[in-house]
C-alpha cells in the first residue's frame, strides 16, 4: 500500500493587507464573546435566526443585538451585499445590529468594548422597560 502525501491547508489571503490572515474570524468572535461574557453579558455564538436561516456570530439575546465580525473578506462586492441583505432582514426582525472588525478585536479589544457596552446596555434598558438595573 503506497502512502500519498497529504496537502497542506492553504491560508487564506487577505484582500485588504495584501497578506495572510493570521487569525481566522471565529477566533476574534470567541474572543469578543469571552469578553462580553466577562462583563456579565449572556450571548450565543453562531445561531441561526428565523426562516431564512441567516447566521449571526454573536447574539445576545435578551437585547435583541447581534454583533457581526467582519474578517478581511467582507470588503468584497459579493459578501457586502450578502452582510448588507442580512442587517436588513435582522434590523426588519427588531435587532440592532452592531459591526466590528477582526482587525479592531485583535488589536483594541478594550475600545471595542467600550463601544458595544453602552449600545448594549441600552438597548437592554429599552427593552426592559427603562428599567435602571439591566439584567442579561
Amino acid at each position: 500500500m503506497a502512502l500519498t502525501s497529504v496537502p497542506k491547508p492553504k491560508l487564506a489571503h487577505d484582500p485588504v493587507s495584501r497578506g495572510w490572515r493570521c487569525l481566522p474570524a471565529s477566533r476574534c468572535e470567541e474572543h469578543l464573546a469571552r469578553a462580553l461574557r466577562k462583563q456579565g453579558i449572556v450571548v450565543v455564538t453562531n445561531k441561526r435566526l428565523g426562516d431564512r436561516g441567516f447566521e449571526v456570530d454573536i447574539l445576545i439575546e435578551a437585547a435583541k443585538v447581534v454583533v457581526e465580525v467582519d474578517g478581511p473578506f467582507h470588503c468584497l462586492r459579493e459578501t457586502r451585499r450578502r452582510d448588507e441583505e442580512k442587517t436588513r432582514w435582522l434590523e426588519s426582525e427588531g435587532y440592532l445590529v452592531l459591526r466590528v472588525s477582526t482587525e479592531e478585536i485583535r488589536y483594541h479589544l478594550k475600545s471595542v468594548l467600550q463601544r458595544l457596552l453602552p449600545q448594549i446596555g441600552q438597548r437592554n434598558k429599552h427593552l426592559k422597560g427603562n428599567s435602571t438595573t439591566a439584567k442579561w
